[in-house]
C-alpha cells in the first residue's frame, strides 16, 4: 500500500510541474518591446525611438491609451487569425502574446 501512495504522490507532482511548465509565464515588457520592434515596426510606431512608420495603423502608445483595452482584449486580438484586415498572422507563443501585452499596456499614460 505505501507502494502506491509513494507513486500517487511522484505521479501527482509531476503533473503538477507539467502543467506549471505549460502556464504562459513572461510579461516581460522588455521581452515584448523586441518582439514588437522585430514583428510589428514595419508598419505601427512601437515606442518613442522609433522614426518612422505607417500612418494607416495605430502607434502602441495610441492602442494602449484607448480605454477598451486590456491585457485580456490584447491577448485575444494578438491570438485570433488576422485573415480579414491587412495584419499579417503572427503565429506567437502565449509567452511572447503575454509579452507583447505587457510592452503595449506600459505605454499607457497615467490617469489625470
Amino acid at each position: 500500500m505505501k507502494v502506491h501512495i509513494g507513486f500517487a504522490i511522484f505521479a501527482f507532482l509531476t503533473l503538477a510541474a507539467a502543467v506549471a511548465e505549460a502556464q504562459p509565464k513572461s510579461n516581460s515588457i522588455e521581452a515584448g518591446h523586441q518582439i514588437a520592434t522585430r514583428w510589428c515596426s514595419h508598419c505601427h510606431l512601437v515606442g518613442p525611438e522609433q522614426m518612422r512608420a505607417t500612418d494607416a495603423v495605430p502607434t502602441f502608445a495610441a492602442i494602449a491609451n484607448k480605454p477598451t483595452t486590456t491585457a485580456s482584449s490584447l491577448r485575444a486580438f494578438l491570438q485570433a487569425p488576422h485573415w480579414a484586415s491587412r495584419m499579417p498572422d503572427l503565429h506567437l507563443s502565449r509567452t511572447e502574446i503575454n509579452d507583447v501585452a505587457a510592452y503595449i499596456l506600459s505605454l499607457r499614460k497615467p490617469s489625470h
